[in-house]
């Protein structure tokens, strides 16, 4: 699916890009690409996962580790024993 909507976007990227450069010239056309560019990185800064609802959080990472599906944590102490 990801492959389709790749060869589409580029078909129409292609198809759009000349009509655009036919009717209001090359200048027009690379300033409007340069503004179309900035939507992915804006749409991934914002919604990412790994950016997700941490913007202005400055706060220390927890000195434990929590194992998955538990409510026990490990301190750092305990990990380096076992390791």
């Amino acid at each position: 699916m990801t492959n389709s909507f790749f060869w589409f976007g580029r078909t129409c990227s292609t198809l759009i890009g000349q009509y655009v450069v036919e009717h209001w010239g090359h200048a027009n056309a690379l300033f409007g690409a340069l503004i179309i560019s900035f939507v992915p990185i804006i749409i991934f800064g914002l919604f990412m996962p790994e950016t997700l609802n941490t913007r202005g959080n400055n706060s220390e990472p927890e000195d434990n580790i929590s194992l998955t599906g538990t409510d026990e944590k490990i301190t750092n102490d305990q990990y380096l024993k076992m390791t």
